[in-house]
Formats: C-alpha cells, structure tokens, sequence
C-alpha cells in the first residue's frame, strides 16, 4: 500500500493516485448518467472532453479527482 493515500467510502477501499486534479482544471459540461452514490458528468480537462465521477453529498467545488 506504499505512500498511497486511502479513501473509505460505502465498505469499499479506494486508493487515490499520486496525480491529483483540482476542480478548479476541471469544466462540468453536463450529467451524463447519476446513481445512488455517484453523478457521472460530461467534463473537459486541458481541452480534452473527459469523464468526472463526483459523490453523492458532497460538494463539487470541495472534490479533487484522480487521473
């Protein structure tokens, strides 16, 4: 398990890479899908149309993702 840090959330173990982006890189375009625990987004990262999980409950500006 290295210097990786770990994230619990639902039972499940989570392991975040070294890479971490700030909301702040990250434009929200539009849901694409959203379930239980998560949205699914449409997102554009450095002009690259991407995908963004974000969790249920809890606020998009406090997230940080992983590459």
């Amino acid at each position: 398990m290295a210097a990786e840090e770990l994230y619990l959330y639902g039972g499940m173990d989570l392991y975040a890479s070294k890479s971490v982006l700030s909301r702040k890189d990250i434009v929200f375009e539009s849901v694409i899908k959203s379930g239980h625990f998560a949205h699914i987004y449409k997102a554009k990262y450095q002009g690259n149309t991407v995908v963004a999980k974000t969790l249920k409950g809890v606020p998009i500006i406090s997230l940080m993702f992983e590459v």
